[in-house]
């Protein structure tokens, strides 16, 4: 039930059962405050008794009765029929004797009393005569108490229609404060940082909805909570790990320049050895800072792209090449397979090579096979022009295949060796890269580790590779 549908409900409930209570209430007052029931049970008196004997001794004289009765306290009313042929009543108390319509009287005085009034008649056969008095404290005017009454009826009915709002209120009160107030422990449990308790509230009012929005919302910020402690973390490591990774090479470099200031490179061979050393150390300190670049350009979004239309193909076979003399070294094969064929695509060839250097990066830092075999094929479909990078390595569990770009991620299963450097960036840039071309990356363990790089057809590209498989 809605919140509209339970205030109407609640309101109704309250008119009808007020209602109730005047109707019950006020009808018994005001019959109390009529003029009563009749009864045969009279209180007599000596003026009732001696009014009685001159009702029985009325000849005919309407003016010496009358006054005969007034010494008593009774007015008299004769009656012929239903019709007042003399009275000397009050006009409040010819509706005493209206009422009487209906009554036999008998030949001999009888009495009846109604309500306060003392009512006795008499009937000879050809008129009636009624004599009539009033008790004390009955109003001498000619309308009946119905002012006391209604007094007296709203004095007893304010007070259960005021318990009665009272009750309605406060239970209405309860149905809706429940909700509120635990929404307000939750808020001051998530302002503690507590985000373990869920708000239970049941119904499918509008509170209910807001509780269930306030509970997905505690969840998103305890999900969020876990993912930023996680990645300041890992941020903490990688900033860490780097600083500590400079101090080798920048040592190494300090040891080199320290030989040639004191002399320990006395010959020209050895002079060059010392700078060699000190170049590759340089170079080692220029790819840490470099990561650290790209974390900060991760961090902000911020890889500039310049894109021009080249040959995915071309520039597939060009980095091959470049691969090869890199590892000639190395017990590495580098193999090309490449569909014939234009493969035209916008992309920066230079973050793109940076693509194809992460994976290869990749490969060989955690294939853990020897030799090491490194394919790099170009193919199209309706998708887009694709180049997949895989090798013959141990790859990667299925079930880490989705965690494969995260950012700093690095799964043990997967990079077993333990001391081989690494960031977790490496395959999260490519990830970012990629999506940055408008294109899609997705990893995949089959007799190795592959990477599939999509990128979308540049310019007429879709319709030339219609026309070429028809």
């Amino acid at each position: 039930m809605n919140l509209r549908v339970r205030i109407l409900t609640a309101i109704t409930g309250l008119v009808l059962a007020s209602l109730t209570v005047l109707l019950l209430i006020g009808g018994s007052v005001i019959g109390a405050f009529s003029h009563g029931e009749r009864t045969d049970t009279v209180t007599i008196s000596v003026d009732t008794i001696e009014a009685a004997k001159l009702l029985n001794e009325f000849s005919g004289d309407a003016d010496g009765l009358a006054v005969s009765l007034a010494e008593h306290g009774y007015s008299l009313v004769v009656l012929d029929g239903d019709t007042a042929v003399y009275s000397s009543a009050e006009p409040y108390q010819h509706e005493l004797y209206n009422s009487m319509s209906g009554v036999d009287w008998s030949e001999s005085a009888s009495a009846l009393e109604v309500g306060p009034a003392t009512v006795l008649g008499v009937d000879d056969g050809d008129r009636s005569a009624i004599a009539i008095t009033l008790s004390d404290g009955v109003p001498m005017s000619g309308q009946p108490p119905v002012i006391p009454a209604f007094l007296f009826t709203c004095l007893l009915t304010f007070i259960p229609i005021i318990l009665l709002c009272l009750l309605f209120t406060n239970l209405f009160l309860k149905s809706i404060m429940r909700p509120l107030n635990e929404l307000a422990d939750a808020a001051r449990r998530i302002e503690r940082g507590d985000l373990s308790k869920p708000v239970l509230i049941t119904g499918h009012d509008e509170f209910s909805e807001v509780c269930e929005t306030f509970n997905n919302m505690q969840l998103h910020l305890g999900i969020e909570r876990d993912r930023n402690k996680a990645y300041e973390k890992a941020r903490t490591d990688l900033v860490s790990g780097i600083s500590h990774d400079l101090r080798t090479p920048l040592t190494a470099v300090k040891g080199c320049i320290q030989g040639l200031r004191d002399g320990v490179a006395s010959t020209p061979e050895r002079r060059e050895r010392y700078l060699d050393v000190a170049y590759a150390r340089a170079c080692d300190m220029e790819t840490l800072l470099a990561r650290l670049l790209d974390f900060s350009r991760l961090e902000t979004g911020n890889i500039p792209l310049e894109l021009r239309e080249c040959d995915l193909g071309e520039f597939a076979a060009e980095y091959a090449s470049q691969l090869c003399l890199e590892t000639a070294d190395k017990p590495v094969s580098v193999e090309t397979e490449i569909e014939p064929g234009e493969h035209r695509v916008r992309a920066d060839t230079s973050q793109m090579r940076r693509v194809l250097s992460n994976m290869a990066d990749n490969s060989l830092k955690y294939a853990c096979v020897s030799p090491l075999k490194l394919r790099i094929s170009v193919y199209r479909d309706a998708d887009g022009e694709h180049i997949r990078f895989s090798d013959n390595g141990r790859g990667v569990p299925r079930s880490q295949l989705r965690k494969i770009f995260d950012e700093f991620w690095r799964g043990d299963e997967a990079r077993s060796t333990r001391n081989v450097p690494g960031s977790g960036l490496g395959l999260h840039i490519v990830k970012f890269i990629v999506e940055s071309h408008g294109g899609s990356v997705r990893a995949m363990s089959d007799g190795g580790f592959a990477i599939d790089v999509c990128l979308p057809y540049a310019g007429n590209g879709a319709d030339h590779h219609e026309n070429t498989d028809s």
